[in-house]
Parts: structure tokens; sequence; C-alpha cells
């Protein structure tokens, strides 16, 4: 993938001959038709410029999807529990890093490229790569990515994420996905050489690896992709259907879209609502058990990321003012809470439950309490979450 640009000068059916006026006159009937350049005594004939030197195309020898689970959000290694691959859940968060650095994963994502890492200006380090990225939601057992016919693209309202940072492009695994299947598509790219683009790899199923493979005796033939089989299954995932995550999962709708939120944008303008879904008992989906337990919803803002840790600027609003917590969460009894009113608090709410919220810009009655809260003495630059609070020990949802 190396750049070479090099001006040439080729003469065409001869060799240039300054010795005598014969010759150039001969030469310029035989060339008569070609455009010529004087130079000096001679004449040069040249085609021109071709386009820059290709080299060989990135791609990816072998690639997958890392596991996060739920339960403690590190990365699933087999290798550190006995062999056992582990099944994703609803709640899970699967992601394909951008920049492969760590030594655990070295052996199964693997870029590359072959024009040779000794080449002037064409580095291929691993921080000196990048891809694309699509994830799919397939019917269990599909082989192939077909989108829109057996393959549903997901974007940031069903939990993709779309970040640039080490550990690449995430999708955190929605109650759409339990009992199916999930897969990605992506595309190498590098920093330096040309072309610095490869070809799209789809990997039907993360419970195993995608390859891809290059004629590198000839840079114009593409990479084209190994279908994935037992021998490159991934280390860490089980070839089995989505499980179920969590009993509850509690979603936030934007209620202007009607869509979920997802990793969408929050804005100082908008209501938002709750949702709570419980797992049924054939646990085949989620039911939305919303209207019987919103009592146990409360709305939260904090300041910070996931870098440097979050922190509670205004914690358990609900729509009869600040729900008391004192100690440990363990020991308060959500059937019998107790509040401090705060119409500032009360007045964020909009149904007469705990389900909708108002930001900023539709609440001016908590306008001076959000002006002190920092990073940017507003709610912009603030994070929301929904907490359910529910009695310990609960095994139905209440009231149903």
């Amino acid at each position: 993938m190396m750049l070479v640009k090099k001006e040439t000068q080729k003469v065409k059916n001869g060799l240039i001959n300054r010795k005598t006026k014969l010759t150039l006159m001969i030469a310029a009937m035989c060339f008569g038709g070609i455009m010529s350049t004087p130079v000096m005594a001679a004449q040069v004939f040249n085609s021109g410029y071709t386009q820059e030197i290709h080299g060989h195309m990135p791609y990816f020898s072998s690639i997958g999807a890392i596991l996060y689970q739920a339960t403690n959000g590190a990365v699933y290694d087999a290798a550190a529990n006995e062999g056992a691959k582990a099944v994703i859940k609803v709640g899970d968060t699967l992601r394909v890093p951008t920049h492969i650095e760590e030594a655990a994963y070295n052996q199964f994502y693997t870029w590359a490229d072959a024009d040779g890492t000794g080449t002037v200006g064409d580095t291929e380090h691993k921080a000196n790569i990048n891809l694309s990225f699509e994830w799919y939601l397939l019917e269990s057992g599909a082989t192939t990515i077909v989108p829109g016919v057996n393959a549903k693209l997901l974007t940031t309202s069903d939990g993709v994420t779309v970040d640039t940072a080490r550990n690449g492009a995430g999708y955190v695994v929605g109650v759409d996905a339990l009992n199916k299947q999930i897969g990605f598509r992506v595309k190498a790219y590098s920093v330096k050489g040309v072309p610095n683009e490869g070809v799209y790899l789809d990997v039907p199923n993360v419970a195993y690896l995608g390859q891809q493979v290059i004629d590198e005796t000839d840079p114009s033939v593409p990479p084209t992709a190994v279908p994935p089989g037992p021998e490159t299954e991934n280390p860490n995932i089980d070839n089995k259907p989505v499980a179920p995550g969590a009993k509850y999962i509690v979603d936030i709708i934007d209620v202007k879209t009607n869509q979920p939120l997802g990793n969408n944008k929050v804005y100082v303008n908008r209501e938002y609502k709750a949702v709570i879904r419980a797992l049924n008992e054939a646990q085949t989906g989620y039911d939305d058990v919303t209207e019987t337990m919103e009592k146990y919803l409360t709305w939260s803002v904090y300041s910070g990321n996931s870098q440097s840790g979050y922190v509670a600027q205004v914690e358990n609003m609900t729509h009869q003012g600040l729900l008391n917590i004192t100690g440990d969460i363990n020991d308060f009894d959500p059937d019998s809470p107790t509040y401090t009113e705060d119409t500032k608090v009360q007045s964020r709410f909009t149904s007469g439950d705990n389900t909708t919220f108002k930001t900023q810009d539709l609440n001016a009655n908590a306008l001076d309490q959000v002006m002190n809260l920092p990073p940017h003495f507003s709610e912009q630059g603030l994070q929301l979450r929904v907490n359910l609070i529910l009695p310990d020990e609960t095994t139905e949802a209440p009231g149903a």
C-alpha cells in the first residue's frame, strides 16, 4: 500500500536519438499523432500521469466481538473461567475493538496488509488502523447478512454506540435480541498507504470469528471472506441464541419521537418517559409493566463520565418529591417510602406519576436548581438515569 508517485518520461516504439536531424524528422513523422514537447534539440513523448500506484488494501485476517457481562462490566475471558464460554444475555455489551492493544486479544484480532511492515510510509502498527462497522440482528442460525431481508440494521436507538475510543463500536444487547442472533459487518482502514480502505467482512454470528484472505501476489485482487466454521470459533462466546438478561429492563423513551433513547442525545427541551419491561414466565420475551410499577421509579441527574466516574447532582426525584434514602439502600423499604417535598422536583413530572420527566427548558421552576450544578451550571453536560427500586426479593411484578 506504499504510495509511490514518480514522474516518468516514456517514448513509444523507439528510443530518443539526439544525434541527427534526420532521426528527429523520422521520429516526428512516426509520432505525429501524439503530443510532443520540445526539449532542447530533442522531443520527449509521454503518456501523461497515471493514477497513484496502489499496494494491497488492508484486511482482517481475524476479527471478532468481545463480550462485557452486565453483572460486572468486565470483558468475559473463558480462559479465566475454566474454559467455559458465555451465552450473550440481554443487557450485556458487545464491542468490536477499534485499536487492538491488549495482548490477550491479539490471538484473535489481527489486522494486516501484504505490503510489509518495513516499507517506508506504510506503517502497519495497530494504532494506525480503524474500522467502519454495522451491527445486525438476525434470526438464529443465519449464515449470511442480507440487510433488509434477513438482517435488521441496529442503530443508536437499539443500543448501538457510535464512538471512536480504543474499545471500539459497541452494542448493548436489547430486549428485541432475545432468542435472536447478533452479527456485524466491518471494513478495515489504515492511516497510511494506497488504498487505505478494505472491503466489507460480514460476521453473521458473533460466536465465530470473521476472517479474510488476500492474494499476496496481486494487489488488484481484493480480500475474500472465509466462512466461519468450528475452527474459527470465538473463544469466549457460545453459539447459542441470546438468552434473557435481568428480570426487569428499564428504558427511556423520547416523548417527541416516541422512540427508545438508546445512545441518542438528550436535549434540554424534551420530555422523557420511563418504560419498565419484565421477563415473562416462559422467558420468551419482556412484557410492559410500567403502569403497575411506576411508583418504584426515580430519576437522577449526574455529572462525570465513564472514565472518571459519575457523581449524583440531584438523586432519586419523584413526582412526590425527593425520595429519602438514608444509609444502605439494601435496608430501604420501597413499599414504605418517605419524601422531601420540593416543588422544583415535583414540577419535573407531567402525568401525576413517575414515568414522564421534563428537562430544563420545559421546567422553569427548577431552573434555579440546575443553574447551580456543574459542569455548565445548567442541565447541559449532565446525564439522566432512571432507577427502578423494588422491594427486596421481588419475584412477581408488584401489582400484577
